[in-house]
């Protein structure tokens, strides 16, 4: 019971998210809900020794009103106001929310809340490592749809396949048990058409931020066919949601929905059959209840309300000494004293294949100073060759700029919103650090004389002056050197940035290794950026 409940609430939430996030270009706007539950035949003490649950259920209520800001693509902003109602104590507490996705390799989430009656704010400030970070942004990508129109014609034809009803703007579709799990499948489907990756975020939130195990995705589609075949054999009866849709004047977002989540079954005979489905035995001897104890009769409603689209703004309370409690007096683990320095020594100190290494004092500062970042398996690889792609991100992390841009953003026709260096490569086109237009050729190894025109162009850009003494270069294949790259080489290499080969050569088309780049870097860092 507890993973089909699990299945139906996270169908609720990626309903709740189209419905109330998806309008055209929205960047603001607010959701309001209202659910309330009702089990009118609670179980037996074994189920809920306490009461708690049932007296909830018998008379409870959770209102929430979401308000959502995306006008700063990287800092994102939500509040919620949310009450209970019901015969145990009633609450009432706002959050608020900040994720700030600027960093590219860890987002920083700042979560404050105060309940009604509380004089001070609780706060809980917290760093999401790379591979939260990845799902996190999937996640908001869904607030933050785009072409809704077309997205929500394909949403209501899929109602429609599934026997809803229309009537101008208004929609009404009832789900039999076996068609709610169907259509759950199609709706994750049609997110993962507009979002790549989609299925798999929600895989990682419902298993607690970890991949999940083939052993436990192939549960979860036992489970699935155990469902459809509990539905086709009638254990549950009456109809297991309804729902009524209002769409907006220009079609792009619902304006109101009502669904209500009703089912009628007996968990005795459920139990047995899933049981024995899964192939195992149940006796009645330690069954915790009876068949005739244990009917239940379980209703959920749910309304929800969308406005303000691109009116709503979220301002986020300022914490002072006076007006918030540290995390000990909260209860809650705070980190905010964690920071990004910390993150990258970590990075640095668990390389593993750097050790004895000629370029090993390069490797561990570029990494620690953020510039490079090593592989997911604690490697560095530095004999292996640096590409373009790679080489601009690292000049985009030793900038620390707060800029991020996606594809349509540039003009590169080799550049996709899956890449990890779009953006990097976008804004060094947009400050002239390559050139903007063409393709970009971000897999290609990047070449000796490349990485001094980058860098040269890099300086000019952050104000770096790049002073030479007017020394001709002495390399003994100078002639090599393309035209367009014999300054930089030259203005590098009277800044002791680069050298040449022992054997006194410069081999300018030659690819870099990524030793040689992180000891250019480290050379480039030292010299105008840690020292201010």
């Amino acid at each position: 019971m507890k993973k089909f409940m699990a299945l139906i609430l996270t169908f609720c939430l990626a309903f709740s998210n189209l419905v109330a996030m998806a309008a055209e270009n929205p960047k603001s706007g607010e959701a309001s809900a209202e659910i309330s539950a009702k089990l009118n035949e609670p179980l037996s003490e074994v189920l809920d020794p306490n009461g708690m649950i049932t007296d909830f259920l018998k008379n409870g209520k959770i209102n929430c009103t979401v308000k959502y800001d995306l006008s700063d693509s990287s800092s994102i902003k939500i509040q919620l106001d949310m009450s209970t109602t019901a015969d145990i104590t009633p609450q009432k507490m706002t959050a608020w929310v900040n994720i700030n996705t600027a960093n590219k390799e860890f987002a920083t989430v700042t979560v404050i809340t105060k309940k009604d009656g509380d004089e001070k704010y609780q706060y809980h400030t917290s760093l999401l490592k790379q591979e939260e970070t990845n799902q996190l942004l999937i996640a908001l990508k869904s607030m933050d749809l785009v072409d809704n129109k077309s997205i929500m014609q394909k949403y209501v034809s899929l109602l429609e396949k599934y026997g809803a009803k229309k009537d101008g703007k208004n929609i009404s579709i009832t789900f039999s048990p076996a068609n709610l799990v169907k259509f759950y499948d199609d709706v994750i489907k049609l997110y993962d058409e507009i979002i790549p990756g989609y299925s798999d975020m929600l895989n990682y939130y419902n298993n607690s931020g970890t991949e999940m195990t083939d052993e436990q995705k192939q549960e979860v589609e036992n489970y699935k066919k155990i469902m459809k075949a509990v539905a086709k054999d009638k254990l549950f009866s009456s109809n297991a949601l309804t729902m009524n849709l209002t769409l907006s004047d220009d079609g792009t977002y619902f304006t109101n929905e009502n669904a209500s989540i009703h089912f009628n079954f007996n968990v005795y005979d459920l139990t047995k059959y899933v049981t024995e489905a899964m192939g195992g035995t149940i006796s009645d001897e330690y069954m915790p209840f009876t068949q005739a104890d244990s009917n239940v009769n379980f209703t959920v409603n749910m309304t929800s309300t969308v406005s303000n689209m691109g009116k709503t703004t979220v301002t986020q309370p300022a914490l002072t000494a006076d007006n918030s409690i540290d995390s000990d007096d909260a209860y809650i683990y705070d980190d905010s004293d964690y920071d990004e320095s910390d993150y990258n020594k970590e990075i640095a100190d668990s390389l593993t294949d750097i050790s004895g290494h000629w370029a090993e004092n390069d490797i561990y500062s570029v990494v620690s100073n953020g510039i490079f970042s090593g592989n997911d398996d604690n490697t560095f690889t530095p004999d292996s060759y640096m590409t373009r792609g790679m080489f601009v991100t690292a000049l985009d992390y030793m900038n620390d700029n707060d800029e991020y841009y996606e594809a349509a953003d540039g003009s590169f026709a080799d550049l996709t919103d899956d890449d990890y260096y779009t953006s990097s490569a976008i804004w060094a086109a947009k400050h002239t650090i390559v050139a903007a237009s063409g393709n970009f050729e971000p897999n290609e190894n990047i070449t000796r004389e490349e990485i001094c025109v980058m860098l040269k162009n890099y300086a000019t850009y952050a104000g770096i002056d790049l002073k030479t003494n007017g020394t001709p270069l002495t390399f003994t294949d100078q002639g090599k050197i393309s035209s367009w790259a014999t300054d930089a080489v030259t203005a590098l290499s009277d800044n002791g940035i680069i050298s040449g080969r022992p054997d006194g050569s410069f081999d300018p088309q030659a690819p870099a290794t990524r030793a040689e780049v992180a000891h250019i870097m480290n050379n480039f860092y030292s010299t105008f950026i840690a020292k201010g």
